[in-house]
């Protein structure tokens, strides 16, 4: 059987990137971090619209066609999902840093930003659970 993660991996990080990048929503969100005006709820919609990019890449490469018996294997789960969700996390993490620099800037409050620790006990635990059952009736996506 060969080995589909690399490309799955591969295919589902660069639709990722085009959707996050060509994501017009996204645009006018950064475009309010860059002008100093954005705020805690231009920081939440950042985060739905990167999370609705991310679904929709998985979306695109993920179905029981694409995987082995219909199956996400503990192995493929193990490397498509916490790369992806790791790159996913970091671009809303250093979103939110940005955010509160310029919240913090602009009350003149001299504190520093803190990065969000990425939570990997969440990810192992899906890395699990999409991977206990066929693939079609794990309602993961």
């Amino acid at each position: 059987m060969d080995d589909i993660a690399p490309a799955l991996l591969k295919n589902i990080q660069d639709t990722f990137e085009d959707l996050v990048k060509n994501d017009k929503a996204l645009s006018r969100i950064r475009k309010r971090l860059e002008s100093g005006k954005a705020s805690y709820a231009d920081a939440q919609d950042y985060a739905g619209r990167i999370a609705k990019c991310l679904q929709q890449a998985y979306s695109s490469h993920l179905s029981a066609d694409s995987l082995p018996d219909g199956r996400m294997h503990y192995n493929i789960a193990n490397r498509v999902l916490p790369p992806t969700l790791t790159r996913c996390g970091g671009l809303v993490s250093d979103y939110c840093v940005q955010v509160q620099e310029s919240i913090n800037e602009a009350a003149h409050i001299g504190i520093k930003a803190q990065t969000a620790e990425l939570n990997s006990n969440r990810i192992e635990g899906l890395v699990d659970r999409v991977s206990e059952d066929d693939f079609e009736k794990t309602q993961w996506v």
